[in-house]
């Protein structure tokens, strides 16, 4: 897996991050928005990489709270 950063503005950057899909073998790409150094951007860059090799990488999604009860009162029942 490789991701790199791209500076869209004074203190922001975009780390993409270039993966491979283990059934079509498609190459997908997961873009996160980060605000700091460019140094900064580079060590969340790595973490990323690392978290998604080792598997512990948690998809970021847009579940409200309110969502999130409902499938959990749902669930305990």
């Amino acid at each position: 897996m490789r991701g790199h950063i791209l500076e869209r503005s004074f203190g922001h950057w975009a780390i993409v991050l270039d993966i491979r899909d283990p059934e079509t073998g498609a190459r997908k790409r997961k873009c996160h928005s980060f605000r700091g150094t460019k140094r900064e951007a580079q060590i969340e860059c790595s973490r990323l990489i690392t978290e998604f090799n080792q598997g512990s990488y948690v998809e970021p999604s847009k579940t409200t709270l309110s969502m999130f009860l409902d499938r959990w009162l749902e669930q305990i029942k």
